[in-house]
C-alpha cells in the first residue's frame, strides 16, 4: 500500500505527533502540494489541492475570460470554438491524476490542448510524496544494503564513459529492467534540443527528465558484475558505505549468488525460463564481430570458467521479473522522474548535432524560411525549415523555381511529429523489412544514386513487372465525370484534412528533383512493398523527363510529384498502366479512374 493509499491514517498520526488537528494537517498538505505543482509545472498555471474522501487531489484551474491577462485565464471564444459550453468568468477544474498512470494518459488525450501539461509519466508523484512526507514529518525509508545492490546493478550495466549519476535502473512496463539516462533543461540539454527532438514545450529550466537507454541484458549484468577490472562490488559498497561482504550477501538474498554463479538457485548456464522467446544463444568467439549472437571467450569465462571457444552460451535475453522477481522488485518504478518515451537516449544523443541553427546561405535570405537546421547528424548537406502550413506550397514553388541558383531542391516532408523525428535518424536505421526496399544500396545518397542506372525501369513498370505485386492488374471502366483533386497530401492532417499548422521543407543539395529521393530514406520507414530508393529515383527520373513531374513531397511509404503541365487524357491513360504497376495501392484499381487522377497537377504514390 502506497503512502497516498493510507493518507487518512498518516494524517491522524501526524496530528497526534504534532499536537494539532487533522484539519490543520490537511490544510498544510493542500497548500504545500499546490505550491509544489507551481514550482514543478510552471507559474503560468493555477493549481488547487483539496481532500476528497480522504484522498489528496490536485486540479488545474482554468478561467474563461473575454480578454485573458493573467495565468490560468483562457479566451472564452477559444473554449467555445472547441465545443465547450462556457460563459465569461466560468471556472474549469482539470484533474491532475498524479498517482494513476492510466488516468493521466486519459487526461492528456482529452485535455492536453487546454491544460498545456503532460501529466502521464510526469514524475510529479515522486515530488508529491516528498512534500507529503515533509508535512507529515515522515522520513523517507532508506536501506544502505539495498541501495548498494541497486548501485552494483547500475555499475555493472553502465555504458562506457557515461556518468553513473545520470543513469538509473528501473523496472519497465513489461517487467524487465531498463537503463535510463537523465537530463536537466538548461544544464545538459538545451531548450532547442528539447523542442526540436522531443517536441516538449512544457518543461521549465531546471526540470529533469529521463530517456530510455537500453534494456538490461542478463549477459551484460553477469559479465559486468564479475569483471575484476570494473570493480563493481568494491565501488558500490564504498558509495553506499557498506562492506563488500554485506553487499555480496544482500545480492544473494535477492537471488544473485556471485560465489556459486547462480540466479534464483540455478547455475547461470542452466537457467530455466518460462518465456522462451527471450532467450539469447551466444556463440563463444575469440573476438566479437556481430552485434548479436556472439560473446567473447573472456566474457564467457566470467560467467562460467569451464566454457571454451565454439560452444554456445544460452541465457535469458533480459533481466525480468519472471526470472528473478526479488532482484527486479528492488527497481519497481513509481514514476518518480519525468519519463519521455518518444525517443530513446542513444538516438537522441546521435541527433543532437543536427539541432544547432545553420547559417542561412545568401541565396536563401529572401525566402523568409526562419531557422535552418541540418536534417541529419550525418549531414549530407540537407537542411530543413519548419514553415507555416498555409504558406508551404507557394514557398515550395518559389524555391523550386530558384533551385538552379540556390543549388538546393525543395521537398515537403509529410507525416506527424513522430514520423518527422524518426526521419531525422533514418540513415542510422535499417530499412523497413519490405519486399523491395533492400534490393539496392541504401547506405548514403551517393550509393543510392550510383545504383539508379542498374534499375530496369521499363521492366519494372511493365504490367506485372513490380516484384511486390507480380499478379496484380487494373480493371477497366468508364472515364469519371468529375476531375480529380489537386491537393498536396503532405500539407494535410490525414484525419481532419485540415492544413498542418507547421510543415517541414527539406532543402536538398542536388541538381534535379528526381535525385532528392536519394537523400530521403524516411520513404523506407513504412510499407512492406515500398520500392528501394534507387527504384524510386529511377522512375521519378523517367516521369520528370516525360511529364515534368517533380518530386514535391516524401513521407514514409509515400511520394508526391508536382506537374506544371498536366498530360492529356490519352497520355494519362498510357502512363496509368505504369503508375498502377509501380504503386497499385496508390490510386484507383480502375485504369480510367487512375488516368483521371493523373490529369492533375499532383501525382501520388503509396505502398502498403
Amino acid at each position: 500500500m502506497s503512502l497516498f493509499d493510507r493518507l487518512d491514517v498518516e494524517v491522524t498520526q501526524a496530528a497526534e505527533r504534532q499536537a494539532t488537528t487533522p484539519d490543520d494537517i490537511r490544510e498544510r498538505l493542500c497548500r504545500a502540494l499546490s505550491d509544489a505543482a507551481l514550482e514543478y509545472f510552471g507559474r503560468g498555471h493555477v493549481f488547487e489541492a483539496r481532500f476528497e474522501n480522504d484522498q489528496l487531489r490536485l486540479a488545474q484551474i482554468v478561467r474563461a475570460k473575454a480578454y485573458p491577462s493573467a495565468p490560468g485565464e483562457v479566451a472564452t471564444a477559444y473554449l467555445k470554438s472547441n465545443d465547450l459550453d462556457v460563459q465569461h468568468d466560468d471556472e474549469l477544474m482539470l484533474e491532475i491524476p498524479f498517482t494513476d498512470g492510466n488516468q493521466a494518459a486519459a487526461q492528456d488525450r482529452g485535455w492536453r490542448w487546454l491544460s498545456g501539461l503532460v501529466t502521464e509519466r510526469s514524475g510529479f508523484r515522486g515530488r508529491a510524496a516528498e512534500v507529503v512526507r515533509s508535512v507529515l514529518g515522515i522520513d523517507s525509508p532508506r536501506n544502505p544494503k539495498v541501495d548498494a545492490v541497486r548501485q552494483a546493478v547500475l555499475l555493472a550495466v553502465l555504458p562506457a564513459g557515461v556518468d553513473p549519476k545520470r543513469m538509473r535502473v528501473v523496472e519497465g512496463p513489461h517487467g524487465g529492467l531498463q537503463l535510463r539516462r537523465s537530463y536537466t533543461v538548461g544544464q545538459n540539454v538545451s531548450r532547442d534540443e528539447l523542442l526540436v527532438l522531443l517536441e516538449r514545450r512544457d518543461l521549465l529550466d531546471g526540470a529533469s527528465f529521463e530517456l530510455f537507454e537500453d534494456l538490461v541484458s542478463t549477459e551484460r549484468l553477469l559479465v559486468g558484475i564479475m569483471d575484476p577490472d570494473t570493480r563493481v562490488i568494491a565501488r558500490a559498497a564504498n558509495a553506499c558505505e557498506v562492506s563488500e561482504a554485506d553487499l555480496i550477501a544482500e545480492l544473494k538474498s535477492v537471488g544473485l549468488d556471485l560465489a556459486q554463479r547462480k540466479l534464483e538457485g540455478r547455475p547461470w548456464t542452466q537457467l530455466d525460463h518460462a518465456m522462451k522467446d527471450t532467450w539469447s544463444e551466444l556463440k563463444i568467439v575469440d573476438q566479437v564481430r556481430a552485434e548479436y549472437g556472439e560473446v567473447s571467450l573472456a566474457h564467457a569465462k566470467l560467467i562460467e570458467p569451464s566454457l571454451e571457444l565454439g560452444q554456445t552460451l544460452k541465457l535469458p535475453g533480459v533481466v525480468e521479473r519472471n526470472a528473478c522477481p526479488d532482484l527486479v522488485a528492488l527497481f519497481a518504478d513509481e514514476d518518480t522522474v519525468r519519463y519521455i518515451d518518444t525517443r530513446p537516449a542513444p538516438n537522441f544523443e546521435a541527433q543532437r548535432p543536427s539541432v544547432a541553427t545553420q547559417p542561412t546561405p545568401p541565396a536563401l535570405r529572401d525566402f523568409e524560411l526562419g531557422p535552418l537546421r541540418r536534417l541529419y547528424p550525418e549531414d549530407y548537406g540537407v537542411l530543413y525549415a519548419d514553415v507555416a502550413g498555409t504558406a508551404a506550397l507557394e514557398l515550395w514553388r518559389k524555391l523550386d523555381a530558384a533551385a538552379s541558383t540556390t543549388g538546393l531542391r525543395p521537398v515537403l516532408l509529410g507525416g506527424d511529429a513522430r514520423e518527422l523525428r524518426e526521419g531525422m535518424g533514418a540513415w542510422s536505421q535499417d530499412p523497413h523489412d519490405g519486399l523491395q526496399a533492400g534490393s539496392h544500396p541504401n547506405d548514403s545518397p551517393e550509393a543510392v544514386l550510383g545504383a539508379v542506372d542498374q534499375v530496369d525501369v521499363k521492366a519494372l513498370l511493365a504490367p506485372g513487372g513490380n516484384p511486390s505485386y507480380p499478379n496484380v492488374m487494373p480493371e477497366r471502366g468508364e472515364w469519371p465525370k468529375e476531375p480529380a483533386g489537386d491537393q498536396v497530401g503532405a500539407l494535410r492532417e490525414p484525419l481532419s484534412d485540415a492544413t498542418w499548422r507547421k510543415v517541414r521543407i527539406a532543402l536538398v543539395p542536388t541538381d534535379a528533383a528526381w535525385k532528392t529521393i536519394a537523400y530521403l530514406p524516411m520513404l523506407l520507414q513504412a510499407g512492406e512493398a515500398t520500392p528501394s530508393l534507387a527504384q524510386a529515383c529511377a522512375v521519378s527520373r523517367v516521369w520528370e523527363q516525360q511529364f515534368g513531374a517533380k518530386v514535391i513531397s516524401v513521407r514514409p511509404a509515400t511520394i508526391e510529384w508536382w506537374l506544371d503541365r498536366q498530360p492529356s487524357r490519352s497520355a494519362a491513360l498510357e502512363v496509368a498502366w505504369a503508375h498502377f504497376t509501380f504503386t497499385p495501392e496508390g490510386g484507383s484499381d480502375v485504369l480510367e479512374v487512375r488516368a483521371n487522377e493523373l490529369v492533375s497537377p499532383v501525382w501520388y504514390a503509396w505502398w502498403d
